[in-house]
């Protein structure tokens, strides 16, 4: 795997209030065609709209067949939320940094969820 090309670092504490940004940011970096790099080290905690919205963007990337994983220490509540709300198994292939695109667009229990 190159170098990433594009880096979005998730910053703050929740997302709700920046959804639109957020997705604007994710959905121009994957259609960059580029390799995306989610710096999550600064993040103490991520709602659920921002799970929904990493979520979509593994499913648009996995069509593109972009690279998208994520870096840095994640907080407990961080890797809670993702578990919490049915995506633990997103969270493992983003953080695998080898992950192919087809892992990222699973739940955890395996169902395709609509956001």
């Amino acid at each position: 795997m190159s170098e990433p090309q594009c880096v979005i670092r998730l910053e703050s504490e929740g997302m709700i209030s920046g959804a639109v940004e957020f997705k604007t940011s994710l959905l121009q970096a994957i259609s960059s065609g580029k390799e995306v790099e989610l710096d999550m080290a600064y993040a103490s905690e991520i709602d659920i709209t921002a799970v929904q919205l990493l979520w979509a963007t593994a499913r648009e990337a996995e069509k593109q067949n972009t690279s998208l994983y994520a870096v840095g220490p994640l907080a407990e509540a961080v890797s809670d939320a993702f578990i919490e709300a049915g995506f633990g198994r997103l969270l493992e292939a983003l953080t695998a940094k080898a992950a192919s695109p087809d892992q990222l667009a699973v739940g955890n229990d395996g169902d395709d969820r609509q956001v």
